[in-house]
């Protein structure tokens, strides 16, 4: 690259470094919708405490219980 002067370089430099610049405000409010929309997702301390607490706890259990009596070739598992 022997025809690219310094001059030249330092152009595209400071090009890449404005668009950066410019670009920052948009990663940071597409970062802060992201964020919000997974908060969004989380369980709330109710739905976490009738989970913990409800009937579905208690067939969860069972499940599990049901589950770990199964035979593998007449041997208990």
């Amino acid at each position: 690259m022997p025809d690219i002067g310094i001059d030249t370089l330092s152009t595209r430099r400071d090009l890449m470094c404005s668009w950066s610049s410019a670009q920052r405000k948009r990663v940071l409010r597409r970062k802060l919708q992201k964020q919000e929309k997974d908060f969004k997702k989380l369980v709330t301390t109710e739905n976490l405490y009738q989970v913990c607490h409800g009937d579905q706890r208690i067939n969860a259990v069972k499940q599990f219980g049901n589950s770990s009596k199964e035979t593998s070739q007449g041997t208990e598992v």
